[in-house]
């Protein structure tokens, strides 16, 4: 699969799970002009292709970050705990306090972080190599989506199907 049709159909597949939850999606904040689900498609959009292209160009990558802000504007947002090699769980914390932050002053409206993680896919048994998108709305929304793969030789790496699981909203604070 190409890299275009991969994430193509990554978006269409997010559209499709998000199409399906709760009635949380179809709420429109009066202070921003698009739906939740219209923000998480945006955001996911934005942050896939930077990890596929580590994974192509490096085999692997460090978490990183997305936003957006309060105007509708999508941001990336990047860590630095000031060692050369950080283990990545401090850098997934340092995302975590960064956007728990931003988002008490009203500065975001929804958080991605992206980092690599090893996950059981459903109908499996064994677990595999996954890009995880940690996703958190204002309205209340929060998912894992995960996009699993397989690195077959030098810059070659085989997608799976897109999976989600609820996310832990650690980001917003419950109205």
């Amino acid at each position: 699969m190409t890299s275009n049709t991969s994430l193509i159909g990554t978006i269409v597949l997010v559209t499709m799970l998000l199409t399906s939850m709760s009635s949380l999606l179809a709420i429109q904040d009066p202070k921003s002009k698009k739906m939740p689900k219209e923000e998480l498609e945006e955001l996911m959009a934005a942050a896939i292709p930077q990890a596929k292209r580590m994974l192509s160009e490096y085999g692997e990558f460090y978490p990183y970050g997305g936003a957006i802000d309060k105007k509708g504007k999508v941001i990336s947002v990047a860590v630095d705990d000031g060692d050369e090699h950080p283990p990545s769980q401090k850098l997934i914390d340092l995302l975590v306090g960064t956007f728990q932050a931003q988002a008490a002053a009203g500065e975001y409206r929804l958080t991605a972080i992206v980092y690599d993680v090893r996950v059981i896919s459903p109908g499996s048994n064994e677990k595999t190599d996954a890009i995880c998108i940690e996703l958190d709305h204002v309205d209340g929304v929060s998912l894992k989506v995960f996009v699993p793969y397989k690195i077959k030789g030098k810059n070659e790496v085989v997608y799976g199907e897109m999976f989600t699981r609820e996310g832990a909203a650690r980001i917003f604070k419950k109205r």
